[in-house]
């Protein structure tokens, strides 16, 4: 079968989205209409297309800086990677990732980042781990009342925590704009308590809570509690170092692949990205997973 991998025009974004709940049924029509409309956009997305026009996969990328080493590098986050059921294991998500590279030098960035489904699958591709996390300890169930939030306080947390690590997104007020409006939804909530926060998804079969950010230092322990006493178990990951972590449960977070290793490592202190990588994989840790 012969395809064509291109980017999708504007009038095939519907095309886009209908591919989005095929392959990914476990996200609901709420989130799936937010993500289109405020994560992402038609020049976006490269889609494989069929002799008759039919999108049969599609691949997002999602424009980003990364704080590394003091210095802002633009990559590209891959999201979103899929196939339609029935075209699987043709090689199509192969071409995706293939053709993603030159987009994403054409744009300036240094790397591609991506959260990985499978360690060793986009290893194939050049991929490498970059960021580790670790799952949280098993806290009691305990009750605080949630307080009041808005995008600078929610962002003056996140910087506070990450300034502790590196490679990380860079983000600003207009990202917490987003992740609010995410986090608004029926089956969603934000905790917020002392200089800790957290974004859960739960409700609409999704057992455990899906923990998808956690930030915090001196009251993480207490927010990881509140969180165990509204939804019983669930998955909270947390950087390799904190004392929250549960011996044993170290894994991959996110993959990296150098673009351009020039830019990736002007100004940061490394000569290569092998030692840069290295580095990061010690003092490394990341939230952003779409």
């Amino acid at each position: 079968m012969k395809l064509r991998i291109r980017t999708i025009e504007n009038g095939e974004y519907v095309k886009a989205k209908r591919l989005w709940a095929e392959c990914f049924p476990e996200d609901d029509g709420e989130f799936i209409e937010y993500y289109f409309a405020n994560r992402t956009s038609p020049d976006n997305i490269i889609g494989a297309f069929d002799g008759d026009g039919k999108m049969l996969g599609g691949l997002h990328i999602i424009g980003q800086k990364l704080r590394i080493c003091g210095t802002e590098k633009r990559i590209g986050f891959i999201a979103g990677v899929g196939t339609k059921p029935e075209h699987r294991n043709r090689g199509i998500a192969s071409k995706l990732l293939e053709a993603a590279v030159p987009v994403m030098r054409d744009r300036g960035c240094a790397a591609a980042v991506l959260q990985p489904f499978n360690d060793d699958f986009y290893k194939k591709y050049g991929y490498r781990d970059f960021a580790f996390a670790g799952r949280c300890k098993s806290v009691a169930p305990t009750e605080h009342k949630n307080e009041n939030y808005d995008e600078k306080s929610l962002l003056s947390k996140y910087n506070a925590f990450m300034a502790g690590y590196d490679g990380y997104a860079v983000r600003d007020e207009g990202t917490y704009t987003n992740l609010i409006k995410e986090f608004s939804a029926n089956n969603a909530k934000i905790f917020s308590l002392g200089d800790s926060y957290a974004l859960v998804y739960a409700g609409s079969g999704v057992e455990p809570a899906q923990v998808m950010e956690f930030v915090g230092n001196g009251d993480a322990s207490a927010l990881a509690s509140v969180i165990k006493s509204s939804f019983g178990d669930a998955d909270i990951l947390v950087p390799t170092d904190s004392p929250l972590c549960e011996p044993g449960s170290i894994s991959v977070f996110n993959q990296i692949l150098p673009i351009d290793e020039q830019k990736l490592t002007d100004g940061t202190g490394f000569l290569n990205a092998d030692s840069l990588i290295k580095h990061i994989n010690l003092h490394g840790f990341a939230l952003d997973r779409y």
